[in-house]
């Protein structure tokens, strides 16, 4: 997704853009500090989603959301400000917000922010909510923690998100679970087949059995179903290290 971002202040734009740029789900990011640039710049590009400051120099965030909107009815708007007294005003005139984020802007709450865009978008909801740092968690839709039969299969779990959705064969699941893929291999094969079955009971048991699919290239977590929550200020990751150093496939 392309996202604008927009508030005239330098540091606050440089801290929201580095905040958005955070963001998995965001591939480009196009910063501004005057809003006559900012719709110049959008009357032949089209941005996703826009981060605007609601107290500009020439205009409010409001006032610009509008023009935006004018020009890109679809794309999502979200509002930067250490004020609440604004949201009457922003309901008034109709314009759908999909978050209000104070300043100075987290990383984790713009992601909350893209996420709610995303879902909305695609009408989907989440199946689970992972929790990825601070220790690895999983939530059914109700907020209550999923237990797994087998705690290797909540590894798998994590490791298919880690491959960022990416279709993986058996093979190359057992040369990221284990190190010394030569040995055992035949044993190692069969137990990743005996973990998916158990994740797919777990997952059952919450109604979440899609958010993990098989295709003809491998098993991959369907992550338009799956909300990741990475507001842990811990970056603990819950792979082994040997797992996470790996690169994902492109």
């Amino acid at each position: 997704m392309i996202a604008l971002c927009v508030d005239d202040e330098k540091v606050l734009l440089n801290t929201l853009t580095r905040a958005v740029e955070a963001s998995p789900d965001i591939t480009e990011v196009v910063s501004f500090r005057q809003e006559k640039e900012a719709l110049e710049w959008a009357q032949t590009n089209t941005p996703d989603i826009a981060f605007l400051d609601i107290e500009l120099h020439r205009m409010t965030g409001i006032d610009l959301a509008e023009q935006l909107l004018a020009l890109h009815p679809d794309m999502g708007v979200v509002f930067c400000t250490g004020y609440d007294n604004y949201a009457i005003d922003v309901i008034n005139r109709r314009i759908h917000a999909y978050g209000y984020l104070t300043k100075p802007i987290r990383p984790d709450k713009v992601q909350e922010t893209v996420q709610r865009f995303l879902e909305a978008r695609s009408g989907t909801k989440p199946l689970i909510t992972v929790r990825r740092y601070g220790g690895f968690a999983v939530y059914d839709t109700n907020g209550n923690p999923v237990i797994f039969q087998r705690k290797r299969s909540e590894e798998l779990l994590a490791l298919l998100i880690h491959l960022k959705g990416k279709p993986v064969p058996v093979t190359t699941i057992c040369d990221y679970l284990w190190q010394d893929n030569t040995t055992m291999f035949e044993n190692n094969r069969n137990y990743v087949w005996k973990l998916f079955s158990s994740l797919k009971t777990t997952l059952q048991a919450v109604d979440a059995v899609d958010a993990v699919k098989r295709s003809p290239e491998g098993h991959y977590a369907d992550l338009s179903v799956i909300r990741l929550d990475d507001s842990g200020s811990d970056i603990l990751p819950y792979l082994p290290a040997y797992i996470w150093s790996k690169r994902p496939p492109e």
